[in-house]
């Protein structure tokens, strides 16, 4: 392991950060070549004077530093060597301790799960006391521990990308906590008594695997100010009165009508359970220094944000829009309406343009940790300039064609769909100009990343050679049924429906499919994305769903050995059955579900073992009780009994207590409930379920 310590002057500072000499005279190499992203973010945010440095790109070994090697190890990275942690524990500088003024290293997150903290000013083995820094998917979070109590400082909204290196920089002086990303400001707080000196340390956290690399550390109070990070937006203090909002809120939906122009300057403005809505000619500005904010409070729906018609305009000139955590923005505009977003970032996760809207994005990063995606119909136009786009989405109506090759996120010097792409019934366009579809690098699930095309049963698609987050089909009422087997995730696949045909072409995230009313068997598919409607019969077998939203679906959904993970919305007039084999215990489920009028009725099976000899227990009454509710059923010949539960808005997490005539203890079962149920322990083995 080489490290370096160093006393250096304002002049000599710029110069040494970059490249070195250790005390034994070998240079040190700051990135190994073929790892990718830039070298740690040594940018002069800050003057340090009768400062001692200490850098590490542990090439030679982790000398100086103490690994909880159950979580973390040294490994081989490209052609270099970073650490590696994965599942819950530290790594700390144990050999230098003082008052830490900046932390600068390069990291890594594998994926979307993955998050860790950089602890500054660690004393947790003794007082307990740090600063936690929180790097995750979704942005930047600042805490400190005081003995047994955190305290949470606020979130900054910042994309990382898995798979992707990044750099970052803490920076500690002068009553401020500062962190950079990519060389850009992320979040900042203000906290006038730090922690006493400490060490420094990382914490990958559970469910995490993260590399850390080329880790820079300087011990010292600083003589001058560093450059401040922006303060977190949900902790900004409310903006003066002005239109519907006092003292910085208002609770329900906005409508501004006419030629009223709302303009939020300065503050933060937060729209509780509600939307805004924009007719006629009205005009909502959101200047900087200013953020707009969706609480939905606690409604079950996701998704809240602006509607726009008519000829009405929003314009994001400097300022943001976000949600909390659990929500997600969306802005719909139709008619002549007018979306600006210049000079800004905002956290919005999808625009829907219809119509002959327009939508101009310049100088901004559109872009979220899972979204930052624009569809366009109709006659609607996106002109995007010097920016970044999560994702967009292209929408190929009934009758429509596309024929494309080598579709995939990149930068576009210039891009001009209607000029560069081989189109038959699509009015809208997609005009680019040195702009970034950024990299899709998400994974399976249900995001809003790169290419995503959605097509119609009746549409043509001849896509050759791409790379889509998305594929999505309707299929409307009426048609046949279908059989759909092995369609993969994430490798290049050949793909036919009809007219629809990708070659070579790779699928990331989602196979979508809309169906209305059909018959349609899916076997050994990856990555479904289900959006039921009417009566519609479907099956999955071996199957892996991660995004379910029926609408106004009345029929059954069945599963054999099959998995829903990850997402849903089952909302807006549902009364279904689930019936089969599903895992479906998965806590970002059981999390992130929406649930709003609707009801299910999901069938039960239940196979109950003899406790008196291990085999099934035939005869065995099986009782399920929920406060003053009992249903009980009866096991059959071969240990097997089904029972029936409804599911509605205000139950549907609220367990029933199984239990059995056999004495085997009571089991929690509710919606979420993976079957089939096995009650009783007595051998080790799997019954196979009658379908």
């Amino acid at each position: 392991m080489e490290r370096y310590v160093r006393l250096f002057s304002r002049v000599l500072a710029v110069v040494l950060l970059t490249v070195v000499i250790s005390p034994d005279g070998h240079w040190l190499r700051r990135v190994p070549p073929a790892m990718a992203g830039a070298s740690v973010p040594v940018r002069d945010h800050h003057v340090q004077e009768a400062t001692q440095t200490y850098g590490y790109d542990f090439e030679q070994g982790t000398t100086d530093w103490n690994l909880d090697t159950r979580v973390w190890s040294w490994v081989v990275y490209g052609s270099g060597h970073a650490l590696r942690g994965e599942g819950h524990g530290f790594v700390r500088l144990t050999a230098h301790q003082g008052d830490v003024s900046r932390l600068a290293f390069r990291f890594l997150l594998q994926d979307i799960k993955s998050s860790f903290h950089a602890n500054v000013l660690d004393n947790i083995e003794t007082g307990g006391e740090r600063y936690l820094v929180r790097f995750e998917n979704g942005g930047v979070h600042i805490s400190r521990q005081t003995g047994g109590t955190f305290q949470d400082f606020g979130q900054g909204f910042v994309p990382i990308m898995p798979g992707v290196w990044h750099t970052a920089e803490i920076l500690i002086g002068g009553g401020s906590v500062d962190v950079f990303v990519d060389g850009e400001p992320a979040v900042g707080v203000d906290d006038p008594t730090p922690p006493p000196g400490g060490y420094v340390s990382f914490e990958s956290l559970d469910n995490a695997v993260i590399y850390i690399d080329d880790v820079e550390v300087v011990f010292g109070t600083e003589t001058s100010p560093h450059a401040r990070a922006p303060r977190p937006p949900l902790t900004l203090p409310p903006g003066p009165d002005v239109g519907p909002f006092v003292s910085g809120v208002y609770t329900g939906t906005i409508t501004l009508t006419g030629t009223t122009t709302l303009t939020l300057s300065q503050g933060r403005y937060t729209v509780k359970a509600g939307n805004i809505e924009l007719r006629d000619s009205a005009v909502l500005r959101i200047e900087p220094d200013a953020v707009l904010v969706f609480d939905r409070g606690s409604s079950p729906l996701i998704h809240w944000g602006v509607d726009l018609k008519d000829s009405a305009s929003l314009i994001v000139e400097g300022g943001s829009i976000i949600a909390p955590p659990g929500a997600l923005v969306r802005i719909h505009a139709f008619g002549q309406s007018t979306i600006s977003i210049l000079d800004s970032r905002p956290w919005i996760h999808f625009i829907n343009a219809g119509g002959d809207a327009r939508i101009e994005i310049v100088n901004s990063r559109f872009v979220t940790g899972i979204g930052g995606s624009v569809q366009l119909s109709d006659r609607a136009t996106l002109e995007a300039t010097n920016s970044q786009l999560g994702g967009f989405a292209i929408q190929v109506p009934a009758g429509g064609a596309l024929q494309a090759k080598n579709l995939r996120p990149q930068t576009y010097a210039h891009f001009d769909l209607q000029n560069d792409l081989n189109t038959t019934g699509i009015s809208y366009n997609l005009v680019l100009s040195n702009t970034t579809i950024v990299t899709d690098t998400l994974g399976e699930g249900p995001f809003e990343r790169g290419w995503i095309v959605s097509v119609d049963e009746t549409s043509t698609l001849d896509l050759g050679n791409s790379f889509l987050h998305k594929l999505v089909i309707n299929l409307p009422a009426g048609g046949d049924d279908l059989v759909f087997d092995d369609l993969v995730l994430g490798q290049p696949t050949d793909f036919v429906l009809e007219n629809i045909s990708l070659a070579d072409t790779t699928v990331v995230g989602q196979w979508g499919f809309f169906i209305h009313g059909r018959q349609v068997e899916f076997n050994a598919c990856q990555g479904l994305w289900l959006f039921l409607f009417d009566g519609a019969s479907v099956s999955l077998n071996d199957s892996t769903m991660n995004e379910f939203d029926p609408r106004n679906y009345t029929g059954t959904l069945t599963f054999w050995n099959s998995v829903w993970e990850m997402s849903g919305e089952i909302i807006e007039n549902n009364a279904f059955t689930i019936e089969g084999t599903v895992r479906m215990d998965d806590p970002d489920l059981r999390q992130s579900l929406s649930w709003s009028q609707s009801v299910v009725t999901r069938t039960y099976p239940i196979y109950v073992r003899s406790a008196r000899d291990g085999g099934p227990a035939k005869g065995t009454t099986v009782t399920l009780t929920r406060g003053s509710q009992v249903t009980t059923t009866v096991t059959d010949i071969a240990g097997w009994a089904y029972v029936s539960l409804r599911f509605a808005d205000t139950d549907y997490k609220s367990p029933w207590q199984l239990v059995t005539g056999e004495g085997w203890a009571p089991i929690e079962v509710d919606f979420f409930t993976d079957t089939p149920i096995i009650v009783g322990h007595y051998r080790v083995f799997l019954p196979v379920v009658q379908r």
